[in-house]
């Protein structure tokens, strides 16, 4: 079993009745006493360029503690380069990490470590590559949430919300439950309209 939570809107929503926000997460982090770290992600279909090769891409935009969930909640590591940094966020860097599959098509040859591909407008170097055992994740690429931009990215597919996934670490197992249920409450009382599911 694991200690993180993923929480996500179940309504198919426009853009208009908003889903989950920033200030949910903010939100989460004043009033949840069992939570350990909190990691916001955002989620888009793109087409990710190196070259004259191309490919579809499922991109999340996330922060550096989205290494922990992969560590906890799939099998996928970093086998090159590195993951995401704090530095990489702060300073909006234009840095991406992909998953072996997406370098497998994109880069027929040599490591992409130091190289580049554009996703929509925006030049991305690549830090870092993840092997692609990755069940629970479903992305292709990772980049920092704050370039995540759907319009400079292109992107074809987004919920149109501010974020799409919430993940919470709780400090315990048998914390699991009451987390769960003070999450769901709260977001209840904040979005009385919209359903959202934590598991």
């Amino acid at each position: 079993p694991s200690r993180w939570l993923r929480i996500e809107c179940t309504d198919a929503i426009a853009e208009s009745q908003g889903g989950l926000e920033y200030r949910d997460a903010e939100a989460i982090k004043a009033t949840v006493p069992t939570l350990e770290r909190l990691v916001p992600e955002r989620l888009g279909l793109g087409t990710a360029v190196h070259e004259e090769v191309n490919a579809r891409a499922q991109l999340s935009g996330t922060e550096a503690d989205y290494v922990q969930i992969l560590g906890d909640v799939t099998k996928a590591k970093v086998i090159s380069g590195r993951f995401l940094t704090e530095a990489d966020g702060k300073t909006a860097a234009a840095v991406v990490v992909i998953f072996e599959h997406l370098a497998e098509q994109l880069f027929r040859t040599g490591s992409p470590v130091g190289q580049s591909i554009t996703i929509g407008n925006l030049d991305f170097t690549v830090v870092g590559v993840l092997s692609s055992d990755r069940s629970g994740v479903t992305c292709d690429a990772i980049i920092p949430i704050q370039v995540f931009d759907p319009d400079h990215l292109q992107l074809d597919e987004t919920s149109g919300t501010e974020l799409d996934r919430i993940w919470i670490k709780v400090n315990s197992f048998d914390q699991v439950p009451t987390t769960k249920e003070i999450i769901s409450n709260l977001l209840r009382q904040r979005h009385p309209d919209i359903g959202f599911e934590v598991q």
